[in-house]
């Protein structure tokens, strides 16, 4: 561009410059605006709905005490197991399972997981209180 295109662009923007007038918001511009902030921090993309309802976790509750029922009153064992069905050396096949499945777990441990297992179910319960107070859900 020219010297002399460049003093004609700006004799126009000056023209433009003083023409226009400073424009000033309204007096409840911000007011108007935190309106606006909040009707959107309520949408609907933000309401907590939980992947599990309650009438589901109620039916797995229900099934798992029927199974931990089954499991305490259910019939009890038969006279024959698996291992006698199967053609391989009983011999053998004891050894194995005395082996493999023959450890032993104390009452102390099984004491430590139950109460470890009841405390991480309180704390669990309490983190979802705080931080549903905290995320106002």
């Amino acid at each position: 561009m020219n010297a002399s295109e460049d003093k004609k662009l700006e004799s126009i923007v000056n023209k433009a410059m003083k023409s226009s007038s400073l424009q000033s918001p309204t007096i409840d511009f911000t007011a108007q605006l935190m309106m606006q902030v909040s009707a959107m921090s309520q949408s609907k993309a933000t309401i907590y709905k939980p992947l599990i309802s309650r009438k589901g976790w109620s039916l797995i509750a229900a099934l798992f005490a029927l199974i931990i029922a089954y499991v305490l009153y259910g019939p009890q064992q038969e006279t024959s197991s698996w291992m006698e069905m199967t053609n391989v050396n009983s011999v053998v096949m004891d050894k194995i399972s005395s082996t493999a499945f023959g450890f032993s777990v104390s009452k102390i441990v099984l004491y430590a997981v139950s109460c470890l297992s009841v405390l991480v179910l309180v704390q669990v319960s309490f983190l979802k209180l705080h931080f549903d107070k905290r995320f106002h859900i």
